[in-house]
């Protein structure tokens, strides 16, 4: 659950679902968890994402990130823009 609070800072904590691929290869999904802080005024994040629970493609997958950048305007056919970068670690076990 993310939290915005009086002082615009704010609380990540949640769940998504990725559907996709990594470098081309074949396409699955993946449960990642995430947590870090942000701020609503700025729209500043810094993130940390853990992803497991690969299937098809994505079986065997773990990868542990770090994100951070700025939250944008929706743009069309997306609720969030943004830009910022990403570091991490992706492993592929069978």
């Amino acid at each position: 659950m993310d939290v915005v609070h009086r002082d615009g800072s704010i609380t990540l904590h949640g769940t998504l679902l990725f559907t996709g691929s990594v470098n081309g290869g074949p396409e699955g999904t993946m449960v990642f968890t995430y947590e870090g802080i942000g701020n609503a005024v700025t729209g500043h994040e810094t993130l940390r994402f853990v992803g497991r629970q690969g299937t098809g493609g994505l079986a065997g997958v773990h990868a542990n990130l770090t994100a951070e950048g700025d939250v944008g305007a929706p743009s069309p056919g997306c609720d969030v823009s943004g830009a910022g970068t990403y570091t991490g670690h992706v492993i592929f076990a069978p």
